[in-house]
C-alpha cells in the first residue's frame, strides 16, 4: 500500500510524509516521498539527504552515493550531506573518501552540536581503523 498524499505538491510536506513512512518502517513509501521531495524541491539538501538514508536503510547503497553526491553537486558545502556520506564511506571501509567529505563538513560545521558529531564520527573510524584491513582504493591517479 503507497503513500498517497492529499495534495501534497511542496518539499516539506513529501519529507514529512516521506519521514512518517520511514519511522513506520514502510521504506519503499518512503523512498517514494523523498523522491516526489527531490523532485520538488529544486536542489533542495535535506531531500536527497532523506532519500539517501532511506535508500541506505534498503540496501541500495549505490543509489544511495548517488542521491548524496547529486545533493552535494546543489549544494557542496552542505555539513549534514558531507558528515552522512563521510559516515557511510568510512562503513564501506573506503576511508580516504570519508576523511575527504568529513573534512568538508568539519569546514562548514558552525555549531557545538555539529562539532560534536564530528568528533563522534572521528571516534567511531578510529575504532574500525584498528580492525581494518588495508585494501586498495580504485581511485586512478
Amino acid at each position: 500500500m503507497g503513500i498517497v498524499p492529499a495534495q501534497t505538491d511542496t518539499v516539506g510536506e513529501w519529507l514529512r510524509e516521506g519521514r512518517a513512512a520511514f519511522e513506520r518502517g514502510r521504506i519503499s513509501d518512503a523512498i517514494g516521498c523523498f523522491r516526489r521531495a527531490v523532485d520538488a524541491g529544486a536542489g533542495a539538501p535535506a531531500a536527497y539527504l532523506h532519500l539517501g538514508i532511506a535508500l541506505v536503510r534498503d540496501a541500495r547503497v549505490y543509489e544511495a552515493i548517488d542521491a548524496f553526491e547529486a545533493g552535494l553537486a546543489l549544494s557542496p558545502d552542505d555539513f549534514m550531506l558531507n558528515l552522512t556520506l563521510a559516515d557511510l564511506y568510512f562503513r564501506l571501509s573506503v576511508p580516504d573518501k570519508g576523511h575527504r567529505h568529513l573534512q568538508v563538513a568539519r569546514d562548514r560545521a558552525l555549531t557545538p552540536g555539529e562539532r560534536q558529531m564530528i568528533l563522534a564520527l572521528l571516534g567511531q573510524e578510529a575504532e574500525r581503523e584498528k580492525r581494518r584491513i588495508d585494501r586498495p582504493t580504485f581511485e586512478r591517479p
